[in-house]
């Protein structure tokens, strides 16, 4: 199994549940914030989870990024460090719960 055949397994599993927010941490997108996805976002979607992709060493490339994308993801920066995976999602979640609970 390659690594795009399992994004794409779990990204399809993620589509097909409505309640999902799904989120791609992506080295490249200079413009939206996971702030900026959620301020829009949630405003006008019920969402009960939300979901976010943190790629392997290297990050995801384009074509996993525009998997996402037609999967009805968001892909969104972490900021202009690049992070290890590991502190990738620590982050991630953090900046999530931060503005969740503002």
């Amino acid at each position: 199994m390659t690594v795009e055949q399992s994004l794409f397994e779990v990204l399809q599993t993620l589509q097909s549940d409505e309640g999902v927010l799904l989120l791609g941490a992506y080295e490249r997108e200079d413009d939206k914030t996971i702030k900026d996805i959620l301020q829009t976002q949630l405003h006008t979607n019920l969402y009960h989870t939300i979901a976010i992709c943190i790629g392997p060493e290297g990050g995801y490339s384009p074509n996993e990024m525009e998997l996402l994308e037609s999967c009805g993801g968001h892909k969104v920066s972490l900021g202009p460090t690049i992070l290890r995976a590991e502190t990738a999602a620590l982050g991630a979640v953090s900046m999530i719960q931060y503005e969740l609970l503002d």
